[in-house]
């Protein structure tokens, strides 16, 4: 997290928290009250569900 502040799957993440899901898992709902900016790496063999 890199400004703000935001809520993943119940947990609420601020400034210089990280999240990090291991392949496989489930994607929680992430929501913002205020806004954030957040950095997202992610592996190029991941599937985009649409």
């Amino acid at each position: 997290m890199l400004e703000g502040g935001c809520n993943i799957a119940g947990r609420e993440m601020t400034v210089g928290d990280y999240h990090r899901a291991e392949a496989g898992t489930v994607h929680h709902d992430t929501s913002t009250d205020e806004g954030c900016l957040l950095l997202v790496s992610f592996s190029p063999r991941n599937e985009m569900l649409q």
